[in-house]
């Protein structure tokens, strides 16, 4: 008889960090409603693993941005304006 394990399915959210000028933000962090949270590194890319519902974006210097997120979301393109 096989036994069998269940497999626990991994869902990311990948995408980048930008200025309004295109230039890639390091160090903002992404942060889901389930408090898991990544941070961005000095392309503006950042991986957040399992996240709930929505993503807020903060940076010092930079006006926080909410950011929905759907089943079907994989990658995203963010966009922060400076304060």
């Amino acid at each position: 008889m096989l036994e069998s394990n269940p497999v626990a399915v991994t869902r990311a959210v990948t995408g980048t960090v930008r200025t309004t000028t295109g230039v890639p933000i390091e160090g903002v962090i992404v942060m889901g409603s389930d408090l898991n949270y990544a941070e961005t590194d000095k392309e503006g890319h950042f991986e957040i693993k399992n996240p709930e519902g929505a993503l807020i974006f903060w940076c010092t210097g930079f006006v926080p941005r909410p950011q929905a997120i759907t089943g079907s979301a994989e990658a995203l393109d963010v966009v922060l304006n400076a304060l």
